[in-house]
């Protein structure tokens, strides 16, 4: 699942600058014993695609999905999202390149990505359906710098804006990946240990009394064994390091499809009119090679009166 077009990404904040441009792309070793699938999910002849790797499965191929688990490669890219689904290209599609240090996000996190914040703890759950988890704890001080986009199902569009009874809202529908969006089965997917997301708005002039930065979130569908528990990410409100988040979100329902289970997580925002606010999210999340989150959009909610 590895499809892609379109723009251009820059990348910094301890991991290397990651440059990426261009069209379509498939790596050398796709298709073959152990290395990914082709991007529609096939392998060279007498090789089973499960769970994004091709292996060798007694019985073809329908044999269990739980054959995949004994795939493991330490050259292997970032995990792709379940290939229940076909892909075309997304409209925002990117492709990351080897930076100038030969870091790359495609190493494991023992081959050269910064271990991910652990140390935060939960804070008051969200009135969200399903007893959803909590918003994260709030961080004062030892956030590092804002980081650039990485990612290669990243989308940023122009916002919606629509009014409400004390203001409007700027709503961005998300639409780098196919599948498991809530209402038109397309989204946004950070993958694990260092993918980031940035999402920025135009904020029109104007008196602003207070502001909302509102995301709908989820884990993986499941595929890997790995607990909520072991997903997290950090979240930047413009500048401000606002949130680490531990074991928030739960894995997403029904499996392969359009999610019904996301996770409104609200945030407050401090905005001026007439300037542009970013919304940064890094997946800090550690679990190996499989792991995902997924953002089906995210709204600036904005109070003028």
């Amino acid at each position: 699942m590895r499809i892609l077009s379109g723009l251009c990404v820059f990348a910094a904040s301890g991991v290397g600058l990651l440059i990426a441009c261009g069209g379509d792309v498939t790596s050398p070793e796709q298709g073959t014993e152990g290395q990914r699938c082709f991007p529609n999910d096939t392998c060279n002849d007498g090789l089973t695609c499960l769970s994004h790797f091709c292996v060798v499965v007694a019985g073809g191929s329908d044999a269990s999905l739980d054959a995949a688990a004994d795939v493991a490669t330490s050259d292997a890219t970032i995990g792709d999202a379940p290939n229940d689904t076909t892909l075309g290209d997304a409209p925002n599609d990117t492709l990351l390149a080897d930076a100038p240090n030969d870091t790359t996000l495609a190493d494991a996190p023992s081959d050269g990505m910064p271990d991910a914040p652990r140390d935060a703890s939960n804070a008051d759950a969200t009135t969200t359906p399903d007893a959803a988890p909590d918003s994260g704890t709030s961080l004062d001080a030892g956030c590092v710098v804002t980081p650039q986009k990485v990612g290669q199902y990243l989308s940023d569009p122009a916002p919606i804006q629509t009014a409400t009874g004390n203001g409007y809202t700027l709503h961005k529908e998300l639409v780098a990946y196919g599948n498991y969006g809530a209402q038109d089965g397309v989204c946004d997917i950070l993958y694990d240990q260092g993918e980031v997301g940035v999402w920025t708005f135009a904020i029109p002039a104007g008196n602003i009394v207070s502001a909302t930065v509102v995301l709908s979130m989820v884990i993986d569908d499941g595929a890997t064994s790995d607990p909520p528990s072991a997903y997290s990410f950090r979240l930047w409100s413009g500048a401000a390091c606002q949130v680490d988040s531990v074991g928030q979100l739960p894995h997403g329902m029904p499996f392969a499809t359009r999610f019904t289970n996301w996770v409104e997580l609200s945030y407050p925002a401090t905005l001026v009119g007439g300037t542009t606010y970013t919304v940064t999210v890094l997946n800090t999340s550690m679990t190996g090679l499989a792991g995902w989150m997924a953002i089906d959009w995210v709204d600036v909610r904005i109070v003028t009166q």
